[in-house]
């Protein structure tokens, strides 16, 4: 794992986390206690592909993209995850190692929680193996229709569900900006294109007064028009 910032302010609880928000105070507390809360900069690696995945990573703030093949070369995001999100469960199903890695965004903080732990919580509160069980199968769905866009879909159209995804999933900041920072690289890798296709659809969609874009923000301004060309 690369170096992670200290804590510097209290740890949110972990009840804030969807997972977790009925369960005692106090057994909440107590595993918080035998948690390891870490805090990450943008581009610090949470969890490699490949290392042994004993603990999942509970997201309390920041957003992720999770990846598959080297950081350093050409990677495919395959998911983007933010606050209240759970990553790494392949270590709950008894899988020995990861088989993504997972990147800040931006300042991320959250919990590393050891299988173990988890596992007995489980035992006192079966409702949160539904509640898990409801988020592994969203995303098997997030996955099959990422196979379906790529194996039969123009990068028009991808580009403008992704984009029309990233909004309905992370919602929109105070000035109508689409609450990530992904810039060209990460879309292209999303999508399973290039940067440079990437800028000229995004620039097309500008010109049309669908969407602007500067940098890493993004913001719909005609979400009809933009779901119009995700359809054709």
């Amino acid at each position: 794992m690369e170096s992670q910032l200290q804590s510097n302010h209290t740890p949110p609880s972990l009840r804030t986390l969807p997972l977790f928000a009925t369960c005692p105070a106090d057994e909440m507390g107590a595993l918080e206690q035998r948690a390891r809360y870490r805090q990450f900069r943008g581009g610090e690696v949470i969890f490699r592909e490949g290392e042994p995945a004993e603990d999942i990573f509970c997201i309390c703030r920041g957003k992720v993209k999770l990846i598959k093949g080297n950081p350093h070369q050409r990677e495919r995001i395959v998911a983007f995850a933010g606050n209240g999100e759970v990553i790494g469960l392949r270590c709950l199903l008894g899988f020995q190692k990861f088989d993504k890695t997972a990147i800040a965004l931006e300042p991320t903080a959250g919990y590393f929680l050891s299988k173990s732990d988890l596992l007995r919580l489980f035992r006192k509160h079966p409702d949160l193996i539904i509640k898990l069980m409801k988020q592994i199968i969203y995303h098997l769905e997030e996955i099959d229709e990422r196979i379906v866009e790529v194996t039969s879909k123009k990068m028009a159209q991808r580009l403008a569900e992704t984009i029309l995804y990233l909004q309905s999933t992370f919602g929109v900041d105070a000035d109508g900006n689409i609450n990530i920072r992904v810039g060209r690289k990460d879309l292209a890798n999303f999508i399973h294109s290039n940067r440079y296709t990437v800028y000229r659809l995004l620039a097309e969609f500008r010109n049309k007064g669908i969407i602007e874009f500067d940098r890493k923000r993004l913001k719909i301004l005609d979400p009809e028009k933009l779901a119009e060309i995700a359809r054709k």
